[in-house]
């Protein structure tokens, strides 16, 4: 059985370009491994950035972005950004779409169509249906 996740990701990094076109990484904290492997398997994706405060930007609270799992992985990571948080994984994945993230699919949005509250997830990842991932995807097309 495929699976689908939203990944959420830390406001505003995704303003910033989070994951870099360079490097393409989605990264897990320490003690994430288990996290880090479910995403390494799954089907597709999409980034939500959260609305966190930073600097003079808040987060978007929005889906931003879909891509797939790519298949040439990195070795290891061990990165330390953040307030010193230590990331010691990381899936390099293709962005298949990628908008700002304040155009994104809205936070009130998203909860209608997976009909639950978003919350803090544990690694990041909320688990999604198909069904739920083709109705995100189409409201993702409709954004610029």
């Amino acid at each position: 059985m495929s699976s689908y996740y939203i990944k959420y990701i830390w406001g505003p990094a995704g303003q910033r370009g989070y994951p870099g076109n360079s490097d393409n990484l989605i990264h897990f904290a320490s003690g994430q491994k288990e996290h880090c492997n479910h995403f390494k398997d799954c089907h597709s994706f999409f980034i939500y950035e959260t609305g966190r405060k930073e600097g003079n930007k808040i987060g978007g609270k929005a889906i931003y972005a879909r891509g797939v799992i790519d298949v040439d992985q990195p070795v290891s990571v061990r990165e330390e950004f953040g307030r010193g948080k230590r990331w010691s994984y990381a899936v390099k994945v293709c962005l298949q779409k990628k908008v700002n993230p304040l155009n994104g699919v809205p936070l009130k949005r998203i909860e209608k169509i997976i009909e639950k509250k978003i919350r803090r997830q544990r690694g990041g990842l909320l688990k999604i249906t198909e069904g739920q991932f083709k109705k995100l995807n189409s409201e993702l097309e409709n954004c610029s």
